[in-house]
């Protein structure tokens, strides 16, 4: 029989179970008694049943036994999503970035962006961690410490940044120019050819 009921040195009833290559005994918490002896034999040719028909659920009628932690399946290791930073991304991003499908200019104007200003201030960020702080204080920072124009700013950050971060897509879960203000950028005067000469 797959299973069956057997009393332990300690006068206890348990279950001897033979299935899939495996055995086990599991105690009841019960004297042996003929009444105590006759539930848990019914019991025993329920589980036999389901053994011989390959139904038998281990866990259902021990779910606290001696084999529960070795059968209960695992919970599934997730894989832990690698954050890559704003520099690992550009690595990546910018040989792609070539003619003919770009032209030379811009290839040129984005390297030129990020080799200069982008990783001393945000190389080493997670890149899902960009956000629009970050976005402003990168703007204070290139105009105050390396005191370039609006739109030398606005060009490294609504440009080379924005297209980077574009590309980037499903690797963010929210990108930070979706965030904007409307009137991010203060209105710039045009100047004329001759103004200032």
């Amino acid at each position: 029989m797959a299973c069956s009921v057997k009393v332990n040195r300690h006068g206890y009833l348990a279950f001897r179970l033979y299935w899939n290559g495996m055995e086990s005994w599991e105690g009841t918490g019960l004297k042996d008694t003929s009444k105590n002896r006759q539930r848990m034999e019914a019991r025993a040719v329920l589980m036999s049943e389901e053994i011989e028909r390959g139904e038998f659920d281990y866990l259902k009628w021990f779910p606290n036994g001696n084999r529960a932690d070795e059968l209960r399946p695992k919970p599934p290791v997730l894989e832990q999503k690698k954050l890559r930073t704003v520099k690992e991304f550009y690595d990546e991003w910018i040989p792609k970035k070539k003619p003919p499908l770009f032209r030379r200019s811009l290839e040129r104007e984005y390297q030129q962006h990020f080799n200069c200003y982008v990783p001393p201030f945000m190389g080493e960020t997670a890149l899902d961690a960009v956000t629009v702080d970050t976005l402003e204080n990168f703007r204070l920072n290139l105009i105050e410490e390396h005191k370039v124009s609006v739109k030398t700013a606005r060009n490294i950050i609504d440009g080379s940044v924005r297209a980077m971060l574009r590309d980037a897509g499903r690797r963010l879960e929210r990108n930070p120019f979706d965030e904007l203000p409307e009137k991010w950028w203060p209105r710039l005067k045009r100047q004329s050819f001759y103004q200032g000469r």
